[in-house]
């Protein structure tokens, strides 16, 4: 088998999974979003864009029966992902507001980080520099909080690209050198 198709036959397996969980779990609401949410993500790494929405909306649908925030968050996040796959940045950033505040209200710090993160990139696809800059700022206040370094890391690498598209080369090549220096860190801290 190709690299393809086994990754193909393994994301098969992981949804007929998540489908048997839909048969057992026929009250449990909250089961339920999770195993839609998964078929649905899988969908989106598949790029099946219409199959990934269907689920992501079901998964929503039962996230409210349940009355379960850490899951309608989730689904807000991962609709807020797909819409800027097909680049609908204003229904991302919709989706990623919502999801903001669900996760505000469950204090997940390290999605509330991805969520500036995300909302940044955005920002900067639009050429919003002023603004993609101030929600980087922001994820790197919030990550130093949680101490999560791979994350510091990316978002260096992220303000580096926004300084190369703003055209000042001596910003981007401080973001990209402190990016280095933590993606190194982080190798150093797992490499035996």
């Amino acid at each position: 088998l190709s690299n393809t198709a086994y990754f193909r036959s393994q994301y098969q397996k992981s949804i007929e999974f998540d489908q048997k969980g839909l048969l057992y779990n026929t009250k449990n609401h909250s089961k339920r979003a999770k195993s839609l949410l998964n078929i649905g993500t899988i969908h989106s790494v598949l790029r099946n864009r219409d199959l990934s929405f269907e689920y992501y909306f079901k998964a929503f649908e039962e996230a409210k029966k349940a009355d379960d925030d850490q899951m309608k968050a989730s689904v807000y996040l991962e609709l807020g992902t797909e819409y800027t796959h097909i680049e609908d940045f204003e229904l991302a950033r919709k989706n990623f507001t919502k999801a903001m505040e669900y996760f505000v209200k469950v204090n997940d710090k390290r999605k509330i980080a991805f969520i500036n993160q995300s909302l940044a990139r955005i920002h900067t696809d639009l050429n919003e520099f002023d603004l993609a800059l101030e929600k980087y700022r922001l994820a790197l206040q919030q990550v130093d909080e949680i101490n999560s370094p791979y994350q510091k890391a990316h978002l260096h690498y992220l303000l580096g690209r926004t300084y190369v598209n703003m055209g000042k080369s001596a910003d981007s090549t401080k973001e990209f050198k402190q990016a280095q220096i933590l993606f190194q860190q982080i190798q150093d801290m797992y490499m035996v």
